[in-house]
């Protein structure tokens, strides 16, 4: 990411941890400058916590981005409608009718519910004799005899 706040953050970090690697590897370190290379860790420890922090937000900015353009992407979409001419009987072609057609049990009874004579067979034989059998087909059957009353 090239989020300057994290980058500057990144920078301080390096620089405290190098800083105090320098005196810990120091073998004639005194104890005064021990104690600073120990408040040299805890900064560089309070920054990293700092770029753990900014890297959730930049990851919520992205986030709340990624929704945002969804939703303009949505928003952008044609809208639908159903054809319409204008007023009542005006429209001689029919395509401002709503044609509701058949209604659905009139639509199954035709098939039975089945998609072909071949998956009525695969119901019947996999719904067994007690009705045991494959859910799926179960369900089927019990639909098709529903319809024959």
């Amino acid at each position: 990411m090239n989020d300057p706040v994290l980058i500057g953050l990144r920078a301080s970090w390096q620089q405290k941890h190098d800083e105090a690697e320098a005196i810990v590897s120091n073998p004639s370190a005194t104890p005064d400058q021990l104690v600073k290379a120990d408040g040299l860790y805890s900064e560089r420890d309070t920054l990293g916590d700092q770029i753990t922090e900014r890297k959730a937000t930049l990851d919520n900015i992205s986030a709340l981005k990624a929704r945002s353009k969804a939703g303009d992407d949505w928003a952008r979409e044609p809208q639908r409608s159903l054809p319409h001419s204008g007023a009542q009987g005006s429209d001689k072609s029919g395509r401002g009718r709503i044609e509701t057609g058949e209604s659905e049990i009139d639509r199954r009874k035709m098939s039975g519910g089945f998609k072909s004579i071949g998956h009525f067979a695969w119901c019947m034989v996999k719904g067994g004799k007690a009705g045991d059998g494959e859910p799926a087909a179960v369900l089927a059957i019990k639909d098709w005899q529903d319809l024959q009353r």
